[in-house]
């Protein structure tokens, strides 16, 4: 037993089938084998099984998307990207960024209840 307890046992076959035929990401392998991902990739690597590498990000398609929506954040969680990767898109093609997201359009004639506003500290 070491310092983070005893090993899980791993039914790698099982891990092995999830990645290759029902597609599943490595990170859910792991979690349904309670083991971390990096587990699960030597573990696919001891079966002689390629990892999937995750495509590049188009920049054309980034830019597109972050000036439909505006936020650098919506599309972190649409493409599993990582907002850094995002960003240096958008640096290198000199889009300026909202600072704080996009300004919502709110109707005239819409009210905003009171107490649903978010205070930040000064």
């Amino acid at each position: 037993m070491g310092r983070t307890g005893p090993k899980t046992r791993v039914n790698e076959d099982l891990l092995v089938k999830r990645y290759t035929v029902a597609k599943w990401p490595v990170a859910r392998c792991a979690r349904e084998q309670e083991i971390s991902a990096g587990r699960a990739r030597a573990i696919l690597a001891e079966h002689g099984v390629p990892l999937r590498g995750r495509p590049e990000l188009d920049p054309d398609v980034v830019v597109a998307a972050y000036e439909k929506h505006r936020s650098v954040t919506f599309l972190e969680k649409a493409w599993g990207a990582s907002r850094t990767e995002i960003e240096t898109i958008l640096d290198e093609r000199g889009i300026e960024r909202d600072a704080h997201g996009p300004t919502p359009v709110l109707s005239p004639g819409r009210k905003i209840p009171a107490g649903t506003g978010r205070t930040h500290p000064h």
